[in-house]
């Protein structure tokens, strides 16, 4: 029989007691470790919400629990309060950590998108994610159901109408209210290069249905969750409008269709938040053109994109925008495709606008037929709010505008077969600031 007293010996115990203590202290340094994790990740995430705790919960899991499909539910549902966030937790799951399967998908050969197999794979195409969100949901006993329809995502043509549905995305019931998710949508997209880009996107949690609209139509009616239903037709028909279109408050005025035939330059008006600067890319055969194809300015609340087209053919018009205060690039917000025929050639192109042009909220009245002729003078009227004298300089002389009152100077461009730049002097600049350069009609 084993005598404990003698096991237990003073250095035996003491040793025991080292080695407690250490093991103790390597928890709470580990613990201490991952709280500045924690914390550091919530600083570093500007997207931080009311889900903050369950999504850091739902990212953290331990690998342990996602050997198996309900194992990885029960667990994400054990960090959440209530079923609002048991949802959320399953959405972030996988949204962070389910990648789209592009090689299958550009084959249109897929492997078994059953539930068990997306958590091994890790990868999925819609019918996947939508097919592992429903069995979480399954397994919390919440409704749920899967919708096929369709959707203005990846290689989107307004002009081809496809017979069969091409996406899947879920509606659950939570709270006695049914809700839009698309798990698919939220973990990233395809880019030009035909590459999954890992991006994970807050918006399509409960997305609005009146917006959600823009890009996704069920084949079931029902499912739209809307008070009066659109028609397939009218689905196809409206632009294409990402989530930062609805983020930034835009709303367009005068072409609300994705499609438009015509011969004619065109003006395209957006209502535009103060706050917010729109830019535009003219897009002929995946070749962005010259910049010169495109005019955009903003007055008061108002942005107009003016173009016109080199030729004959489908032109694709993508629109950018962002914050005035942010330094960060455009995020793409929308397109218009126009279908042209029987344009007018022109020779001309649009003036370029300097940082100064935008910067002093500055609007060009006119030309905006932007050639500068060599055969002829032209008429140029531009507001410049603030400025004390607006100009032009050629060989060597300054030609000024006169100031017609409220901010508004018209001149005369005179002949010249060289660019000519539009500058103003603003109060307490000591030196003139560039705001626009037309290019001579004969380069």
């Amino acid at each position: 029989m084993l005598n404990r007293t003698n096991f237990l010996s003073p250095i035996n115990f003491s040793i025991i007691k080292r080695k407690k203590a250490k093991f103790i202290t390597d928890i709470l340094f580990n613990k201490l470790l991952f709280i500045v994790l924690l914390l550091f990740l919530s600083q570093a995430n500007a997207a931080d919400t009311k889900f903050q705790n369950i999504d850091r919960y739902a990212r953290f899991t331990p690998p342990d629990f996602e050997k198996s499909v309900e194992m990885l539910a029960r667990y994400l549902m054990d960090g959440a309060e209530n079923d609002v966030e048991k949802v959320r937790a399953f959405y972030v799951w996988i949204a962070d950590n389910i990648s789209y399967d592009t090689k299958s998908y550009f084959r249109r050969q897929y492997p078994s998108q059953s539930p068990q197999a997306v958590l091994k794979q890790r990868t999925a195409v819609c019918q996947g994610y939508a097919n592992l969100f429903k069995q979480f949901c399954d397994i919390a006993n919440f409704p749920c159901i899967e919708i096929s329809g369709f959707s203005k995502g990846y290689g989107t043509n307004p002009a081809y109408i496809p017979e069969e549905p091409n996406h899947v995305w879920n509606a659950v019931q939570v709270d006695e209210q049914w809700r839009l998710i698309d798990v698919t949508w939220a973990s990233g997209y395809i880019d030009k290069n035909r590459r999954f880009v890992k991006r994970f996107s807050d918006y399509y949690f409960f997305p609005d249905p009146a917006e959600l609209i823009f890009t996704h139509f069920p084949a079931n009616h029902n499912y739209q969750l809307l008070l009066i239903s659109k028609t397939k037709e009218e689905f196809l028909d409206q632009m294409k409008l990402t989530p930062e279109w609805f983020e930034y408050g835009l709303k367009a005025i005068s072409h609300r269709r994705s499609i438009i035939i015509t011969a004619q330059p065109q003006n395209i008006f957006i209502k535009t938040p103060d706050n917010v600067v729109l830019a535009a890319k003219l897009v002929q055969s995946e070749k962005v053109l010259d910049e010169r194809y495109t005019f955009v300015q903003k007055r008061d609340s108002l942005t107009e994109i003016s173009l016109f087209f080199p030729d004959n053919d489908i032109f694709t018009l993508d629109i950018y925008a962002k914050f005035m205060a942010d330094s960060g690039v455009f995020n793409y917000v929308s397109e218009y495709w126009f279908d042209v025929r029987n344009v007018e050639k022109l020779t001309g192109k649009f003036p370029v606008p300097f940082k100064s042009f935008y910067e002093y909220n500055c609007y060009l009245y006119n030309p905006l037929e932007t050639i500068v002729q060599v055969e002829g003078e032209k008429h140029i009227e531009i507001s410049a709010p603030s400025a004390e004298k607006t100009a032009i300089v050629i060989d060597s002389k300054w030609i000024y505008f006169e100031n017609t009152g409220n901010n508004i100077f018209k001149g005369i461009i005179p002949n010249t077969a060289e660019d000519i730049i539009v500058y103003a002097l603003f109060p307490g600049d000591t030196k003139f600031q560039a705001l626009l350069n037309f290019t001579a009609n004969t380069k």
